[in-house]
């Protein structure tokens, strides 16, 4: 029976965040701690295709009364061989204490595992965090078996890792600076948007480098290479976001400058086969509405060319996969304690170029079909 924390009923250790996560498998349509008919709010998804074509994505959950980030929430994987028919509760990563599960990712490292990332922090931001990793060898296995859990790094990692080269993987990972006073864990020193480097296949992670920017809020900082060897970092501010440039291969940025006016909200960068750049964020300066695809053929520094996704207000945190053959994989959440959906989108670049609206979309999970949402004020 999972136990629904409240201020009142805190894990009195601090530092329990640092114990591994619960892995459960396949815990059903009527499971009232985790299924989808009786989840409140759904965010923050990331969704890969595999060799074989199943689509694979991962997202925060919550079935508690607060609806909403919170120690009550956990980490669920779903897959699909069709894009259609979903196995929704899957994997469900949760903690026993009060320890809230977030920023779940997954990314084909070089050598063909898939790995899902998450973070975890006490109660609801501890000032440390702590970035966790497990991966499978087969993700077009009948039944997918992961790796143990693993604690890389402290911090949050919020979009993908990249590899510079076939053994040299770089992490965007940031410790929030927000309500730092009032953090039991803080870690003052590393309040940036920050790069690890692994180069032993993502056993150890050591820290790289910083970019420190005034108006991050949750960082959510971005990594792409661009075909001359450099890297582009985002990052999520206010009112913008910002970015950054690298030319030895992390170790030192730039001065970090504004990219676009933009609402505060996670965005999706990603290097293209062609080595062009995509951009997946809202097309917006205030509101988290009009989902869009931007196209960039000079390294980030003019996104020509766009491609709107989905024009709903409340439609926000896309996060995906990039194929060899170009495909462009990216889901996202849509009105996180209404309508509850996690949506996924597949197109091209040329798609984008030519603005073509003609294409493959699905829902992999509407949820709270069995609420009673008018019980709910915040509803």
């Amino acid at each position: 029976m999972k136990t629904y924390y409240t201020k009142e009923n805190l894990t009195p250790d601090v530092n329990c965040s640092l114990k591994p996560p619960v892995i459960l498998e396949r815990t059903g349509e009527d499971n009232r701690d985790y299924s989808r008919h009786y989840r409140r709010w759904q965010s923050a998804p990331c969704v890969v295709c595999t060799p074989k074509g199943r689509l694979i994505c991962t997202f925060s959950g919550d079935n508690s009364t607060d609806a909403w980030e919170c120690p009550n929430n956990y980490n669920q994987i779903s897959y699909s061989d069709n894009g259609k028919d979903w196995h929704y509760e899957e994997f469900v990563i949760d903690h026993e204490d009060s320890v809230r599960m977030h920023e779940p990712i997954l990314w084909f490292d070089p050598n063909g595992r898939l790995w899902h990332f998450w973070s975890q922090s006490y109660e609801w931001w501890d000032g440390r965090g702590g970035v966790w990793g497990m991966y499978t060898d087969d993700p077009d296995a009948e039944k997918i078996v992961w790796s143990e859990p693993k604690r890389l790094c402290d911090g949050v990692m919020a979009t993908p890792p990249i590899a510079y080269s076939a053994t040299k993987w770089l992490y965007p990972v940031s410790i929030w600076k927000y309500y730092k006073d009032e953090r039991p864990s803080r870690i003052a020193e590393l309040e940036k948007s920050n790069v690890y480097v692994s180069e032993d296949g993502g056993k150890t992670l050591t820290y790289l480098s910083s970019v420190y920017e005034p108006d991050t809020t949750f960082d959510e900082n971005t990594l792409a290479k661009r075909p001359d060897g450099s890297l582009l970092m985002t990052m999520r501010c206010l009112h913008k976001i910002s970015y950054s440039e690298s030319f030895d291969e992390g170790k030192t940025w730039t001065e970090p400058q504004k990219l676009m006016d933009h609402a505060s909200a996670r965005a999706y960068l990603a290097t293209l086969p062609s080595g062009n750049l995509v951009l997946v964020t809202n097309d917006h300066f205030a509101y988290r509405r009009d989902m869009t695809a931007f196209l960039s053929e000079d390294g980030g520094k003019t996104w020509k060319y766009k491609l709107l996704l989905d024009p709903r207000q409340e439609t926000s945190y896309p996060a995906g996969h990039v194929l060899a053959d170009g495909k462009i994989y990216v889901a996202y959440d849509y009105n996180r304690t209404t309508n509850r959906e996690v949506v996924w989108a597949c197109f091209t670049e040329d798609d984008i170029r030519n603005g073509n609206k003609d294409i493959a979309k699905g829902c992999v999970s509407k949820a709270g079909s069995k609420l009673d949402d008018s019980k709910f004020a915040r509803y």
